[in-house]
């Protein structure tokens, strides 16, 4: 007897390696993976813009940092006392105006010269319903007064002119041809309505699986199918009954590990995992004997690891270790 269905994934060819260059781009299921990736010293850059939700604000994205080109002082607005920029995440907001463009600008510059040389392309689409402000589709409203924007619903037609684009100017701007992964987010958005949110997700999933007919270098990885359909069950979602747990989440990316890493790198992965979960570690005494002992045999740790494995960067942890030596 079966019990569940579960998610037939497949093994794809091109993996993703420690040599691999990855971009994460899109909602934040795609920092939730990104970020384990980056945990395991992987070369992740993490959305650029900051979360970002529908196609056509990735395709801005993509846009501005192809061109490299800084955004000018009159390209903020003020709100509610903060400086904040409609194509950039929340997390960006400052109070000082030169620092919130200044953090704006240097990511751009970085992302300008980490997808110069990329392998993979890492998007995930969490809607197709947008809102826009004079013609403009923007990636955050920063709570504005809702009566300024014109929302609207992209249509499948719509998501696969933007992700097509987005592919056309990353594989321009790279040396090598990037193996782009494509997923749709399991994140449900209730505010939409449910009805409105299936729509939503499909308008976005016939776009997706269109560039995957029509691309060899193009793939999908099953997450809103694996949540759905396969978990199933409100206790793999958190309390505002969208986000996947902690548990759903590890176990999306246990699926997207058999489908898309380098088999032959798990031990090393765990090796990393094993050191950083070690590094996360927050004694209540971190003056004590046993806590110093403890932060140089991890010291250690980390410099036989990089020996062993060059292409490992544990520079910034080792830092942040002997500052509490």
């Amino acid at each position: 007897m079966h019990f569940r269905t579960s998610i037939e994934l497949k093994e794809y060819h091109r993996r993703i390696s420690y040599n691999s260059k990855i971009l994460s781009l899109g909602s934040c299921f795609s920092e939730n993976i990104a970020e384990r990736l980056a945990y395991s010293k992987h070369q992740v850059l993490i959305n650029p813009f900051g979360i970002t939700f529908n196609s056509k604000s990735i395709l801005t994205c993509i846009k501005s940092c192809f061109s490299g080109i800084s955004l000018p002082e009159d390209a903020l607005i003020q709100v509610d006392d903060l400086w904040v920029h409609h194509d950039f995440h929340g997390s960006f907001k400052h109070s000082d105006k030169q620092k919130a463009l200044g953090n704006i600008n240097n990511n751009i510059k970085a992302a300008h010269q980490f997808i110069k040389d990329i392998d993979v392309v890492f998007l995930t689409v969490g809607t197709s319903w947008v809102y826009e402000i004079d013609g403009h589709v923007v990636n955050n409203c920063h709570k504005r007064p809702q009566h300024l924007f014109n929302k609207k619903l992209l249509t499948p037609e719509e998501n696969l002119h933007a992700l097509k684009h987005t592919m056309e100017i990353l594989t321009k701007a790279s040396s090598k041809p990037p193996l782009f992964i494509l997923t749709l987010s399991p994140v449900r958005h209730l505010r939409e309505g449910l009805v409105n949110n299936q729509l939503s997700k499909a308008n976005a999933l016939i776009a997706i699986h269109q560039l995957c007919m029509e691309k060899e270098n193009v793939v999908y990885f099953p997450a809103y199918e694996i949540v759905l359909d396969d978990l199933r069950d409100y206790r793999f979602f958190r309390e505002d009954l969208t986000h996947p747990t902690d548990m759903a989440v590890e176990y999306i990316y246990d699926c997207f590990e058999k489908a898309h890493m380098n088999n032959s790198e798990k031990e090393i992965r765990r090796e990393v995992q094993k050191v950083m979960k070690s590094f996360a570690h927050k004694a209540l005494h971190q003056s004590s004997k046993s806590h110093q002992s403890f932060l140089k045999t991890l010291l250690h740790s980390m410099t036989i690891l990089e020996n062993k494995y060059p292409f490992l960067d544990f520079s910034k942890e080792k830092d942040t270790i002997n500052k509490s030596i």
